[in-house]
């Protein structure tokens, strides 16, 4: 986890429980760990090399997804070593890491006790169940089980720990975190890397020499991942173009009107209001300063339009110079015209666009409705004949259907 500026007491405070957790971890790791062939000596070495290449050179293939290959790295030490030499090597691995180039003090200390925690319980727990080191042994399903259960406690602790911190930084519901930190997106990434782990410590087992063949592999991982990020990325995409309008980036007619109909679900027992906007005289803007300051003062007046309403509230763009807004579980009309006149007040405020200073209103119609009452066509039509009324008696202000 990236730590770029400075934490919260609270984070802090929980990071210095993780060190003391790793730390309490090594030292009764290493009471009942024995000391390691030259062989397999030679071989921890090559994997604290591996660990701090793969943690220093994480692959970066779209606008917010890093692979790293340390998670990989770091389950085939666990299988391969006993816990005191596992968490031993993994230590080493981050510290030559951080040797190589600067990292803050608390990502520092979060991410090697994450690691050592994470080489540790998982190298502890198989241990546990009787796991040969030197030479592997898968004969009992009772062995597999052992190696599953490791890799998902290892996948928690990562998970977990970044989550906590997250949340604590945030002033989040922890729980909230975890759960979308443990079923998110970058699960199958991260339960591939453990696969690949595995893959990593019976080659290894097998000859050291071979490990160069896990490139192949490691290369199908990447690609795999990357299609899996690239996918994702054009699904949500494409699934904002669907229900967004590209120009102020706001709700258009087909997600307002979902949420339109939502709002009017029989079981729903709240009032609700639409307020339809016209801007007066748009058509004046662009043709004094052109369209593009038109759309210019389009996206300022959608960002005011936002700054008026509550996050449950709704402003959407339904076409050209016309806005819409649905306020969800209002108590009588007085509601929905403290919004309108907040609304009214704000637009007319003069907007600084490339240098000048423009000047606009808007008309506004309200229509009220208890859900069931009337249907979502017949709420907006009845706003949009308000707004007329407003329009014809003088512009600039609002009328109530």
């Amino acid at each position: 986890m990236k730590v770029t500026s400075g934490l919260r007491p609270m984070a802090r405070l929980y990071i210095a429980l993780l060190a003391l957790s790793a730390l309490g971890l090594t030292i009764a790791s290493l009471s009942v760990t024995r000391l390691p062939t030259l062989d397999r000596a030679v071989l921890g070495l090559a994997f604290v090399v591996l660990l701090a290449a793969a943690y220093r050179f994480p692959f970066d293939f779209g606008p917010r997804t890093k692979l790293t290959l340390g998670t990989s790295f770091l389950f085939a030490v666990v299988l391969l070593f006993e816990p005191g030499a596992a968490i031993l090597i993994a230590a080493a691995g981050r510290l030559l890491d951080y040797a190589v180039r600067r990292t803050p003090a608390d990502e520092a200390v979060l991410n090697g006790s994450q690691t050592v925690l994470q080489a540790g319980s998982g190298s502890l727990l198989l241990a546990s169940t009787g796991w040969r080191v030197d030479p592997l042994r898968f004969d009992t399903p009772e062995q597999l089980l052992a190696v599953l259960v490791a890799a998902i406690v290892m996948y928690l602790i990562n998970t977990l720990s970044i989550a906590t911190v997250i949340a604590l930084e945030s002033g989040a519901s922890p729980l909230g975190v975890w759960v979308r930190s443990i079923l998110g997106a970058d699960a199958v990434e991260r339960l591939s890397q453990l696969a690949l782990g595995l893959l990593t410590a019976i080659i290894a087992d097998v000859h050291m020499w071979a490990l160069p063949l896990l490139l192949l592999p490691t290369l199908a991982v990447y690609r795999f991942c990357e299609l899996h990020s690239r996918l994702q990325e054009q699904s949500r995409a494409l699934e904002h173009l669907a229900y967004h309008d590209p120009l102020t980036g706001l709700p258009n007619r087909t997600l307002y009107y979902e949420r339109l109909h939502r709002a009017q679900a029989p079981e729903r027992s709240q009032a609700l209001a639409v307020l339809f906007l016209d801007l007066d005289n748009l058509k004046l803007v662009n043709d004094r300063y052109g369209h593009h300051m038109g759309d210019q003062l389009l996206v300022a007046v959608a960002r005011r339009l936002e700054g008026c309403l509550r996050p449950e509230d709704t402003a959407a763009r339904l076409s050209g110079d016309e806005f819409a807004i649905l306020l969800d579980g209002i108590t009588d009309v007085a509601d929905a015209t403290r919004v309108a006149e907040r609304i009214k007040e704000r637009v007319h405020e003069p907007f600084a666009l490339d240098g000048q200073e423009v000047c606009i209103t808007t008309s506004i119609g309200i229509s009220l409705t208890c859900p069931g009452d009337a249907s979502s066509g017949d709420l907006l039509r009845m706003a949009d004949q308000a707004m007329y009324r407003a329009k014809n008696t003088g512009k600039a202000r609002y009328e109530v259907a």
